[in-house]
């Protein structure tokens, strides 16, 4: 039987050694029990990927977690992506990275590569993708994909105990919206803005359509109104 716990203080044995001793792994293994590994959500835009002038792009200041290891960006930073001189379309991929070998965590910039490692070395967490066209001289925003809130390839660290499939949510979310849109298409047909005219004008009709209702002290003349009308009178 093999057992492991912690942690405990360390008393020095008579020959001097200390009978308990652990080191980060230890403490990463501990912490990565109840923590899960992405983007910390706080601020919303942390560790975002944005498209700046030229060939760069900007990573917002922000947290992740992988592993039981922490990572903080303290201030925004900007990534030079490379051209691309092939023949066709390539897509990149801005990554944390986790090298438990080297003992570091860093930003990479992953050249026409989406991929993302998860060995017992090399973990990453996938903050976007860079959409580039051959010999593009820029990225623009509709080049970038946001995968922060896609937990197969990151997700947010949304919780301590209990964590929220963000990836579930906005698919439910997308095919709430979906089902709604289909349906308006099909009830406005294939001129939208002519059924949307036709429904408010059959709206407006049925509202003038509806009775009047009016009040007073005495009868109302013939000449008030129209046949339909309600009458109340106020007496006393």
């Amino acid at each position: 039987m093999s057992e492991r716990y912690g942690f405990f203080n360390a008393v020095e044995t008579s020959s001097g050694v200390y009978d308990r001793t652990y080191n980060a792994e230890d403490f990463a293994s501990y912490f990565s029990k109840f923590i899960s590994n992405g983007v910390f959500v706080n601020p919303t835009d942390g560790l975002k990927v944005s498209a700046q002038s030229g060939l760069k792009v900007t990573v917002k200041a922000g947290s992740a977690y992988i592993d039981g290891y922490y990572y903080e960006l303290t201030e925004d930073t900007t990534l030079t992506i490379q051209v691309n001189s092939s023949s066709y379309v390539q897509t990149d991929s801005v990554v944390i990275r986790l090298d438990k070998t080297n003992r570091k965590m860093s930003l990479v910039v992953k050249q026409n590569n989406t991929s993302v490692s998860n060995t017992t070395t090399i973990k990453e967490l996938q903050l976007a993708t860079i959409k580039k066209g051959v010999g593009a001289s820029s990225v623009s925003a509709a080049d970038i994909t946001d995968k922060r809130p896609y937990n197969e390839v990151c997700g947010f660290v949304t919780g301590i105990v209990k964590q929220i499939s963000t990836s579930d949510l906005f698919s439910q979310f997308e095919e709430i919206f979906n089902n709604w849109f289909d349906t308006i298409k099909a009830r406005l047909g294939s001129d939208p803005a002519t059924s949307l005219q036709n429904q408010i004008n059959e709206i407006n009709t049925k509202i003038d359509a509806m009775p009047t209702i009016r009040q007073g002290t005495a009868a109302p003349s013939d000449s008030t109104g129209k046949d339909g009308d309600i009458y109340i009178r106020v007496t006393g």
